[in-house]
């Protein structure tokens, strides 16, 4: 297998088990990045919380009017651009932020436990070189 078929096997089996997991608490994986987001720093607008979750704003937009109508977050005017709205936590968005990030933690520390912390560091290097190569690489697929 290619180096990326490994690297692709590996994200998608991740990805699934937090979906998964995640199904318990009636949210999606972006939803849940969206409340991740929200749970260090309240108050981001649409595009911030997209760059998270990376996802496009239109598919952001989407996920906020679903927590919005589970009541998980809440939206005002920012001050600053009357044509942005900005995101917070209700109580009960606070509540659920937190128990999906004990789900996702425990899921990090059992694959990290998999790991010396030598092996760790060893691999977050060895990925961080993978993106940094990634970003350079510029191939158009030939026609």
């Amino acid at each position: 297998m290619e180096l990326s078929g490994w690297l692709t096997l590996a994200e998608h089996e991740l990805t699934s088990l937090k979906v998964d997991a995640l199904k318990a608490l009636d949210l999606t994986l972006p939803q849940q990045k969206a409340l991740a987001a929200l749970l260090k720093e309240e108050g981001q607008s649409c595009t911030q919380l997209a760059r998270h979750a990376l996802v496009t704003s239109q598919t952001m937009t989407g996920v906020l009017r679903n927590l919005e109508e589970k009541r998980l977050v809440s939206r005002r005017t920012s001050p600053v651009h009357q044509r942005v709205s900005l995101y917070s936590l209700t109580p009960e968005g606070h509540r659920v932020a937190q128990r999906a990030e004990q789900i996702v933690g425990a899921m990090d520390r059992r694959l990290a436990a998999a790991f010396s912390d030598a092996e760790r560091e060893q691999l977050a290097e060895l990925l961080d070189r993978a993106t940094e190569a990634l970003r350079e690489v510029s191939v158009r697929p030939e026609r």
